[in-house]
């Protein structure tokens, strides 16, 4: 698969790859209420190796100050130059890519682990149950509880997640 894709990618451009691994990968429909976006897999679509780097980096550091000014230092732009080229490769301002990129690991989180909701938050990058709590809230129209128990259901029972601290429950 990684041959075919890197054979589009050299032929018709990186976005043309990125949009057939979006088709071979994600489902065209999520079950159930789940948005039909996917924020890292938008990303993916970046057109300059920079930006597709950045948002790479990003998802392995979502606890770390992912400030405009601060992804800028990371690609030696300016705020305002970044925000531009941001916004026209990604189609999304970078707060809200990076806001984004936190709820769907959040979510992930919740689906899939016993981790409390103050743990998700902080892994996430939310810092704070309330955080998280106001971001659901806005953009799920939800509670990270309430989105547990409906996609998890209440009787699918996990098995205790090794991360988890005896004194983060």
């Amino acid at each position: 698969m990684r041959l075919a894709l890197a054979l589009i990618a050299h032929d018709h451009g990186h976005s043309a790859a990125a949009t057939v691994a979006r088709r071979l990968v994600v489902y065209l429909q999520r079950s159930g209420g789940q948005a039909q976006f996917s924020a890292i897999l938008a990303g993916q679509a970046a057109d300059t190796e920079p930006v597709r780097d950045l948002l790479s980096w990003l998802c392995d550091h979502l606890t770390e100050d992912l400030s405009v000014a601060a992804l800028a230092r990371q690609l030696n732009l300016s705020e305002r130059q970044f925000s531009r080229v941001f916004k026209f490769e990604v189609g999304l301002t970078a707060a809200g890519y990076v806001e984004a990129v936190r709820l769907e690991s959040a979510c992930r989180l919740l689906d899939t682990t016993n981790r409390t909701i103050a743990q998700i938050a902080r892994t996430s990058g939310f810092g704070t149950p309330e955080t998280m709590n106001r971001t659901f809230r806005r953009r799920l129209n939800t509670t990270p509880g309430d989105h547990r128990q409906h996609f998890r259901g209440a009787s699918t029972q996990l098995k205790p997640d090794p991360v988890a601290r005896p004194s983060d429950q």
